[in-house]
């Protein structure tokens, strides 16, 4: 996995609180030679991630949208439905008190398009992956 802007790192462990079984720390190593910009920069990675500052995110909801119809033809429906029975069921997911930077940049890559939408009526940051 690349950090961005910084190296290609690995974890290596896991620290959880052993009350509630919750992450707390991630324990990593990072190849020095890997460097954003130097000349094994270009390893492949399968996901770059971008860190967030605890302490300058913010909280946020966030919707992520997956395909409307669980078949590609929504109106192949067993005899007696109607193209209801063909809707996908994991279509939006909400993720609830997720932290993200200040202004809602960049938080994954390669997943799609992230846009916000400030909800005004609960004011509430709501990011989205369509």
């Amino acid at each position: 996995m690349r950090l961005r802007y910084a190296y290609i790192i690995k974890c290596t462990g896991v620290v959880k609180d052993p009350k509630t079984g919750e992450m707390t720390e991630l324990r990593c190593t990072y190849d020095p030679e890997t460097k954003s910009g130097s000349s094994q920069s270009k390893r492949k990675v399968k996901a770059t991630i971008h860190w967030v500052s605890a302490a300058h995110a913010v909280e946020a909801e966030v919707s992520l949208y997956d395909h409307l119809f669980s078949k590609e033809n929504p109106e192949d429906i067993p005899e007696g439905s109607d193209w209801l029975a063909n809707i996908n069921s994991k279509s939006l997911e909400g993720l609830m008190s997720c932290r993200v930077e200040p202004y809602l940049a960049g938080q994954r890559q390669g997943v799609g398009t992230n846009s916000k939408d400030w909800d005004t009526s609960v004011l509430t940051r709501i990011l989205q992956r369509a």
